[in-house]
């Protein structure tokens, strides 16, 4: 069970359509809130879920909220040099399907 106002991220890999439609079907029917976004390099899909809205925030504000091994992960592999410049990235990405 999630905490109040928590948010469920789970990672599905590309593969049959099937399947994927099957789980974004349940997330959408299971909660109120749901956005997705591809992987930056398109082998799969990130699901975001809750009960509550998910605040869509700026990319300098995602990055002074990460704690700085996060960060550091984040930038890892780019293709940006910083938090802040890789966030858009994740944005470009996204399939723009909500709920």
């Amino acid at each position: 069970m999630l905490r109040p106002g928590g948010i469920l991220q789970q990672w599905l890999p590309m593969g049959d359509a099937v399947i994927q439609d099957s789980v974004a079907r349940a997330l959408q029917q299971s909660f109120p809130y749901v956005r997705v976004f591809h992987s930056l390099d398109n082998r799969g899909f990130h699901f975001l879920a809750s009960e509550r809205p998910i605040v869509q925030r700026g990319p300098q504000e995602l990055a002074d909220r990460m704690p700085e091994r996060a960060a550091q992960d984040l930038i890892e592999w780019g293709p940006a040099a910083s938090p802040a410049q890789q966030f858009p990235s994740f944005s470009a990405a996204s399939c723009g399907w909500t709920s």
